[in-house]
Formats: C-alpha cells, sequence, structure tokens
C-alpha cells in the first residue's frame, strides 16, 4: 500500500517494494502483469508525486494503512457477497496458478523468494497432485 508514482517503471512493467522480513528490509521490484498494465497505467495519470493508495483507494499524500484495505474488503466484499476468501487466499491461487503453468523457480521469484521452498511449501497446495497426474501420463517402456 505504500507505492508511489516514481517507484513504478510502466516501460518496464515494474514496480518496487519494500520488503520487510523480520529486521531485514530491503527494495526489490516485482512484475507487472500485462492483463493489469492499463489500471496501472490509469492510476499513474491521476496520481502526481503521491502514495497511489491513500484515502478512497485513491492517490495522496498520506498512504493508507495494510489494516485498511483488509477491513475494507471485508465490509464491501465478504460480509456483503458472502465470500469466504481474503487477499492471501487470492494471492495463494494466483501463486498456485502461476506455478502450475511457469513452474515453481518463476512463482518463487514473482513472489520475491530466494528458494522455491516457501512456494513448495505454503503457496503451490496443488503441485503434489499436479506431479503425481504428469507421473501418470509419463510415456516410459519398459
Amino acid at each position: 500500500m505504500k507505492i508511489q508514482n516514481k517507484d513504478v517503471l510502466l516501460s518496464k512493467k515494474e514496480f518496487k517494494v519494500l520488503v520487510k522480513k523480520g529486521r531485514s528490509y530491503e527494495y526489490q521490484m516485482r512484475p507487472i502483469n500485462k492483463n493489469v498494465i492499463h489500471l496501472w497505467v490509469d492510476l499513474l495519470q491521476s496520481s502526481k508525486d503521491d502514495y497511489l493508495f491513500s484515502n478512497d483507494l485513491t492517490p495522496g499524500e498520506k498512504s493508507i494503512s495494510e489494516r485498511q484495505i483488509a477491513r475494507r474488503w471485508k465490509r464491501h466484499v465478504k460480509d456483503k457477497l458472502n465470500i469466504q476468501c481474503d487477499f492471501y487466499s487470492l494471492k495463494h491461487l494466483h501463486i498456485d496458478i502461476i506455478t502450475a503453468r511457469e513452474g515453481v523457480k518463476t512463482a518463487a521469484i514473482i513472489n520475491g523468494h530466494k528458494s522455491d521452498k516457501m512456494v513448495l511449501k505454503h503457496y503451490a497446495v496443488n503441485e503434489k497432485q499436479r506431479q503425481i497426474d504428469k507421473a501418470k501420463d509419463m510415456d516410459i517402456e519398459f
């Protein structure tokens, strides 16, 4: 939620984010998917050097807290539409789909992980079954 206009490189389809893990803080570049680049363009056109997400989820001088987006999701989506998933459920699904299409290493890179262990342990929930199904279809003669 703390992304600023200056952190986005549309020409490279990337944005910079501060990753906080324990006492370690580091900036990392993350990809912008081609299917949502038009949303980033719209957002950047309406922001100056502001944070992209401020009051009412519009650009502004002050960023919103991470908790605010979760509260909005609960109030406007989960409660009103009786939907059970939250942002982490969507993130897990997204990374599992990437793992199925592009492999564990790509999913780890997109997620900003240094190895594929975290993806295999927490995100690629269907990977084991995919590997079993793949083994069933192998054309290996004895």
